[in-house]
């Protein structure tokens, strides 16, 4: 499942790119995750979703809950206007809580991969729209493009490892320093089938091109490491 999902033998990714260098390839596993467009979006909401997991962005700020949630449910046709009316991207973590199919992808790929973890999330960004400004995560990260294109500049890691999801943001004016004082390393755009894969601290940023776009961004976080055996993954 992992190969056929993200393009990139175990052999390759394990040990010696693992945490150290951007990877290109493509997915062989387009049935599998689909387009995920901004109506595959609302229909999810159908359903109850947590709204810390549903988040609009516009311009590359956070939009205020209340302009799309009420009494903690996300209002689907205010979400609806946001996107088609006011340009907002929209960012939904931990899909597999919400879509029965990347539940058992998950399971398959932390069956897999075991003691590593995976959690999906999908990002759909009207043409134009913003989504964050360069920063880095405390995880490993997949980017499967589904539809449209865009843009990622890339910089090196400027520290070499962040315990918490929430470590990264305290990093925030080192990283943009660094960004403004250097060019990136790397300027990629991906397209339809495309998957890049970003080393956790790996500084990066999107940036929309002339089209929509929808992508994946498939966490990879690793429990205790000194456990690690890495022929349980080969």
């Amino acid at each position: 499942m992992f190969e056929e999902l993200f393009g990139i033998s175990k052999q390759v990714l394990f040990p010696h790119r693992w945490e150290t260098s951007l990877i290109t390839s493509k997915t062989a596993a387009k049935p599998l995750v689909g387009n995920q467009s901004a109506d595959y979006i609302l229909s999810l909401l159908s359903n109850p979703v947590e709204h810390e997991d549903l988040l609009i962005i516009k311009n590359g700020t956070y939009c205020q809950r209340d302009a799309y949630t009420s009494g903690g449910r996300c209002i689907k046709e205010n979400i609806r206007e946001l996107i088609t009316q006011e340009g907002c991207a929209v960012y939904l973590r931990w899909l597999e809580k919400y879509d029965s199919n990347f539940t058992t992808l998950a399971n398959r790929l932390n069956a897999e991969l075991s003691p590593f973890t995976f959690s999906f999330c999908l990002f759909y960004a009207p043409t134009a729209s913003t989504l964050f400004d360069e920063h880095f995560d405390a995880h490993d990260a997949f980017i499967i493009q589904l539809e449209g294109s865009k843009k990622w500049q890339v910089w090196p890691a400027i520290v070499a490892d962040v315990e918490a999801v929430s470590s990264p943001h305290f990093y925030t004016p080192m990283v943009r320093a660094h960004v403004a004082e250097h060019a990136p390393s790397y300027e990629i755009t991906l397209q339809a089938g495309d998957v890049m894969y970003l080393p956790r601290c790996t500084i990066h940023r999107a940036l929309p091109t002339d089209e929509h776009s929808s992508h994946l961004n498939v966490w990879m976080t690793p429990r205790p490491l000194h456990k690690f055996i890495w022929g349980d993954v080969k």
